[in-house]
């Protein structure tokens, strides 16, 4: 009996294996259901990896800008191709747009747009023009740029402030404003040749960074020897002594006369305290209060971001330098009445070289001519005058001091 249902099951799923396998010739088959991935513990590793990867591509990206902003900010970029607005100050709604007309004895020089505008600016340039441009005085197609362009000094760039200079450049907001070159006297450059090795930075050694530091400020081009007329010879020595076109927006017209900022005692800086030096480089503000005359106005612009290691650098090179006895000219324009008693002159602020932004206004403060670091008013905090201006004494005699006009 057993044996007979057996039987009997056999041949009826025999049966029914048949008539499924007949019913389902010609049909197509039913795809298997797509297998869902399950996320193990490597891929989310992954995942993780490549987002932290992304967001410190991000931040080195925006530090390199920033590196960038400052390293324009310390070689003058800013101040030469940022026009002036109706009140004679750096008009920051066209940063870098140029337009900026410059005085000069051989004719007066414009500087041109270097935002990334591809029409009117740099946006059609390679990286390899922009530092040719930076570092040899090119321009694409081999054309010589204005002797304006201090490219003698800025042969030393290192490749990482290039590079960051470079994408600095390339993020700023392109604006189309077309500047038409004007004529002049002036003599092609001399053709600066490229880097034949790569160029570091500078070492930790404080000199050595300040060296760095003037040739990307350019000091030489305006307080080397007058007679000087190559770059070498610019940078032998900064006696001053050159004569400089001081225009109606900075309080011209007239006549400045670099300042002799060799350590002589008797004609250079060598009487300056440390800080006075600080406050004339990063506000442009003398001593006594009164503003340092074009074009150290434009310089004051970039240098009020600086590092206080920065400025440290640049015045122990200055006072590592051999002490020239040049007794420069006095200005043949009356220098601006002071902007502060010297003794509200605050002390140089510190300011981190890895922000782009300027420095916030302090509580209680109020702004510095063109646009410099603001001043507050914090009494005793400059050492006594010694002898900024000529026939005025400091603490140290009767020795009159030099003038000090740029």
């Amino acid at each position: 009996m057993v044996l007979a249902d057996v039987r009997a099951a056999t041949i009826l799923l025999a049966f029914l294996l048949a008539a499924g396998t007949s019913s389902c010739r010609g049909k197509k088959a039913i795809p298997p259901a797509e297998s869902v991935p399950v996320e193990t513990p490597a891929t989310a590793l992954d995942q993780a990896a490549g987002a932290a990867g992304a967001a410190a591509a991000a931040t080195e990206g925006f530090a390199r800008m920033a590196r960038g902003a400052y390293v324009a900010a310390i070689a003058g970029c800013e101040g030469c191709h940022t026009p002036l607005d109706g009140r004679g100050r750096a008009d920051r709604e066209r940063l870098l747009a140029g337009g900026l007309e410059v005085a000069d004895f051989t004719g007066p020089w414009r500087s041109p747009n270097i935002t990334p505008d591809p029409k009117s600016g740099i946006g059609a340039w390679s990286d390899a023009d922009l530092r040719a441009a930076v570092r040899q005085g090119v321009a694409p197609g081999g054309r010589r740029l204005d002797v304006w362009m201090p490219s003698h000094h800025l042969r030393v760039i290192s490749d990482d402030d290039l590079a960051a200079l470079i994408s600095y450049l390339r993020g700023m907001r392109p604006i189309s404003a077309t500047v038409l070159g004007l004529a002049s006297k002036r003599p092609a450059r001399a053709l600066v040749p490229p880097p034949f090795a790569p160029v570091p930075p500078p070492g930790p050694d404080a000199v050595e960074r300040g060296r760095y530091l003037a040739e990307l400020g350019a000091c030489a081009s305006c307080h080397a020897p007058a007679e000087a007329r190559s770059g070498a010879e610019m940078g032998t020595s900064l006696s001053g002594g050159r004569k400089m076109i001081v225009p109606s927006q900075s309080g011209g017209p007239g006549h400045v006369f670099a300042s002799n900022i060799t350590p002589d005692v008797e004609t250079g800086i060598g009487r300056i305290s440390d800080h006075e030096l600080a406050g004339m480089l990063t506000r442009g503000i003398r001593a006594d209060g009164r503003p340092l005359l074009h074009p150290m106005d434009m310089v004051a612009r970039g240098w009020v971001r600086a590092t206080t290691e920065d400025v440290q650098a640049v015045i122990a090179f200055l006072r590592a330098q051999r002490p020239v006895r040049n007794r420069v000219p006095a200005a043949t324009v009356r220098p601006p009445e002071p902007v502060v008693a010297p003794s509200l002159i605050p002390p140089t602020p510190t300011v981190s070289a890895e922000t782009a932004t300027e420095p916030a206004p302090p509580s209680g403060s109020r702004p510095a001519p063109d646009g410099g670091h603001p001043i507050r008013g914090h009494a005793g905090d400059l050492d006594p005058l010694r002898g900024a201006r000529r026939g005025r004494g400091g603490p140290h005699g009767a020795l009159p001091g030099p003038a000090i006009d740029m």
